[in-house]
């Protein structure tokens, strides 16, 4: 086989694995949702618990207070405040 050959199956592969990554990754945190705040462009949410860390969302979904919900995200700090911004939501039960 030639190298362009062998190059593009290994790439191939590559992309696979890291969509199964992507897809297996366990949510930050989970817990019930104590405020919310929500903007035109933005929402943002603090959980129970996790009073300190600010979750920002840039899609419109309805949320309620008391929502027991997991995040998926990726966790920052923002002027010497932790927050998270939000890729994905659960909602439980």
């Amino acid at each position: 086989m030639n190298k362009v050959k062998i190059f593009l199956i290994i790439s191939i592969i590559g992309i696979f694995t890291l969509v199964i990554i992507a897809q297996t990754q366990p949510p930050i945190t989970q817990g019930k949702i104590s405020s919310i705040e929500i903007y035109e462009d933005r929402t943002v949410f603090t959980l129970e618990k996790i009073n300190e860390t600010k979750f920002i969302l840039f899609d419109k979904i309805k949320l309620t207070q008391g929502q027991f919900i997991k995040v998926y995200g990726t966790q920052e700090i923002y002027q010497n405040q932790k927050q998270v911004l939000v890729d994905k939501i659960k909602c439980s039960k």
